[in-house]
């Protein structure tokens, strides 16, 4: 039956999984240092702070992204490469 086969790779799911983590890891330190060159930039009236306001969004958003590929992507994938390992008799 179709649903009985598994195809995946236990290690290939572990690899992406490390690929998702340095993914976020690197969006989140971008994020920071945009907003640190932001707050050096020589601009100061409404839409300066309007804009700082938006990229302060950005980075908390950017924040609990990192935080879900923490505690759930990782987890999960992670998880699910032990369980095929079993499955598979390694």
């Amino acid at each position: 039956m179709p649903g009985d086969s598994v195809h995946a790779n236990p290690d290939d799911l572990r690899m992406f999984a490390m690929d998702v983590r340095s993914f976020a890891e690197n969006a989140e330190d971008a994020g920071v240092g945009l907003r640190g060159r932001f707050k050096r930039l020589d601009w100061d009236d409404d839409q300066q702070r309007r804009f700082g306001q938006q990229l302060d969004e950005a980075v908390s958003h950017l924040r609990r992204l990192v935080l879900a590929v923490d505690n759930d992507l990782i987890p999960y994938l992670t998880s699910k490469a032990a369980h095929l390992e079993r499955y598979q008799g390694r």
